[in-house]
Order: C-alpha cells, then structure tokens, then sequence
C-alpha cells in the first residue's frame, strides 16, 4: 500500500507494529474552495455561512493508495 500525503506538512504515523512511518510531503496539497455569504449581525458579531464549492489538487484515485488530506477534503 502506498502512502499520498496531500497536506502540507510531514506525516508520523504508527503503524500496527508500533513503529512511526514518516510520510513526507508530495508537494501537492488538496483543498476546498469556500464562499462565504454574509447571513446577518448578531450582538457582537456579524454572521456568515461557508459553503464548498469545489474541491482542488485531488489527484485521480490510484489503486493500493490511500490519499492523505487535511479536514473536509
């Protein structure tokens, strides 16, 4: 199985035997488009919702590999 880290920091992971596999960087990150659409004021605090509107960087799925993401990706 490989390993596609789409974040953009260095990956530790502990694996069933215990050990820490480092998986570093691909130097493609996926992320999630937002628009933000302003909602009202509430005391203190103006309000907006977010919605996705598409998502960016995901590579097409490859057999054996799991793709590593940030969040909502």
């Amino acid at each position: 199985m490989k390993i596609k880290n789409l974040t953009p920091q260095v990956l530790n992971i502990l694996n069933d035997y215990g050990a820490t596999v480092i998986v570093e960087e691909s130097g493609q990150v996926a992320r999630c488009k937002q628009i933000e659409k302003f909602v009202g004021i509430l005391p203190g605090a103006i309000e907006v919702t977010r919605q996705v509107v598409k998502v960016e960087g995901l590579p097409a799925a490859e057999p054996g590999t799991i793709l590593v993401v940030s969040r909502m990706v």
